[in-house]
């Protein structure tokens, strides 16, 4: 059975706890160990739920759809609870962690193709050039995170779909299985989701502008 623990506070000592069973059957919130709330399953979630906390404080929970999957909207008084999944802080901190994973990959895998000379892999594509696009894709992540960079995110995004696309072409030619596609499309779709992250963070600062 799913759990999943979020805290209300920054201090992380005011905790309530998720579970629910396959399918989102038999979904229940509690804190402090006493169940607050519970929706029997999918539809219910669907629909939305409101339960109110004992100090009057109030979390709505709906399921919703989200590309190819679904989401759990969790909400404290009207705002994302840190760590869910439409947290803005959360949304650009996975587009940072796939942006950096992709880097280091490219970066380490064009490297030692290149310095041990490595022919199996060249014929793959891998080599310098994949070096040199893995430094780009951290630099964008640092500037995505640190900096909320919009452009960054929209440059990365748009070489994941040009990469995608020749590694579309690529496959078709050599009869590859699309595996490797197939993560790079919900790696783009997560970097997409982080556009709303980030403008939502900056509208907190003051600044939506770059």
């Amino acid at each position: 059975m799913p759990k999943k623990t979020f805290y209300l506070d920054t201090a992380k000592t005011d905790a309530i706890k998720l579970q629910w069973g396959l399918f989102w059957k038999n979904f229940s919130i509690s804190k402090n160990d006493q169940v607050i709330g519970e929706a029997a399953n999918a539809k219910e979630l669907r629909e939305g739920k409101i339960f109110k906390l004992f100090d009057g404080r109030s979390i709505s929970v709906k399921l919703k759809r989200v590309g190819l999957g679904e989401e759990l909207e969790i909400l404290l008084d009207g705002k994302p609870i840190a760590g869910s999944s439409t947290d803005p802080r959360q949304q650009v901190k996975i587009a940072f962690v796939f942006l950096l994973f992709i880097g280091i990959l490219n970066a380490v895998l064009g490297a030692v193709v290149e310095f041990a000379n490595i022919e199996t892999l060249k014929t793959y594509g891998i080599n310098i050039g994949s070096c040199i696009l893995g430094l780009v894709y951290i630099g964008l992540a640092c500037l995505v995170k640190y900096k909320l960079s919009l452009i960054a995110l929209y440059l990365a995004i748009i070489l994941m779909c040009i990469d995608t696309g020749l590694a579309l072409i690529y496959n078709a030619q050599m009869r590859i299985g699309i595996g490797g596609l197939i993560i790079r499309v919900i790696f783009i779709m997560f970097l997409i989701r982080a556009i709303s992250g980030i403008k939502n963070l900056k509208k907190e600062q003051g600044n939506v502008h770059s």
